[in-house]
């Protein structure tokens, strides 16, 4: 027989070595999961595989772009995008032919007034540039849309700002040919044009989110969520306005739908959801 005392201060040595006895049956637990912080960039350099980011233009202080999805947070520092001034941080991806920037913009630090967050096509990455961009401000100045019709040129829009528009807001610039057409909208449904210009761009042009501080040598932070880019978007009248066609002429009239799904497995019939919480069906190729 085994003493007590030997027994006991075997156990005390398993427990020493092992950490803990596992009681009969029960799996280890697992290792915690691997927590990843936010794609970071600073200086010029790459955001993801589909978007790089840089300083435009002799900017003061260096800024840096943070992307987690489909949010991006970018802090730009420059003296303004107005005027001959062209200095900003640019997250930005390219665009061949026509597409859409949307995104809703949260917040925007109040470095000044006139600090700038917003969507902006242009025809490269070099002050002066042409660009259009639809932005808003962080406070009482409201949404703006600029542009630059000549390379070299000064930016001025006729109108500076609405001084009613606040933040959060969705924002959209959309390409067709040489028409760019800047966009706000409350709720990301509903649109409303803010301007348009003609712009004699390449094939390919740079699309993105654009921050500017409006206080040289200081950061202003821009949120920006839902971003999104959606190529070959829309038609184009000749008057460079978008058109629409009705795909389902024959419908019932609906009271603010809010989306329309498919059923499953029938190309014909659908669904349709009203912000009153009311579902409607409907078969497209019947009258």
């Amino acid at each position: 027989m085994i003493p007590r005392l030997i027994l006991i201060a075997g156990l005390a040595l398993l427990v020493t070595l092992t950490g803990a006895v596992a009681a009969p049956g029960l799996d280890a637990r697992p290792p915690n999961p691997t927590c990843l912080a936010p794609t970071r960039a600073t200086g010029a350099g790459s955001v993801s595989a589909d978007w790089l980011n840089s300083d435009v233009g002799s900017v003061a202080a260096a800024g840096s772009v943070t992307r987690s999805g489909t949010s991006f947070t970018v802090r730009g520092s420059g003296a303004d995008i107005w005027g001959t001034a062209d200095e900003f941080r640019f997250a930005q991806r390219l665009l061949t032919g026509d597409g859409d920037l949307i995104a809703r913009v949260t917040s925007l630090t109040n470095t000044d007034p006139w600090a700038k967050a917003g969507l902006m096509i242009r025809e490269s990455l070099a002050p002066g540039s042409r660009y259009a961009l639809v932005m808003m401000t962080p406070g009482s100045n409201g949404a703006s849309f600029h542009y630059r019709t000549a390379t070299g040129g000064s930016a001025a829009p006729p109108n500076s700002a609405d001084k009613v528009t606040a933040l959060p807001r969705w924002l959209k610039v959309s390409r067709r040919g040489n028409v760019v057409t800047g966009y706000l909208s409350a709720d990301g449904l509903s649109w409303t044009m803010r301007g348009s210009v003609t712009l004699a761009l390449p094939a390919t042009v740079y699309t993105g989110l654009a921050v500017t501080s409006h206080n040289d040598g200081t950061l202003a932070t821009g949120a920006f969520a839902s971003v999104q880019v959606v190529p070959g978007a829309g038609t184009v009248s000749a008057q460079g306005a978008v058109t629409a066609e009705d795909a389902f002429p024959t419908t019932p009239a609906f009271t603010q739908p809010t989306k329309a799904l498919q059923a499953p497995g029938s190309a014909d019939r659908w669904y349709v959801l009203e912000k009153t919480g009311r579902v409607k069906t409907f078969y497209a190729s019947k009258p």
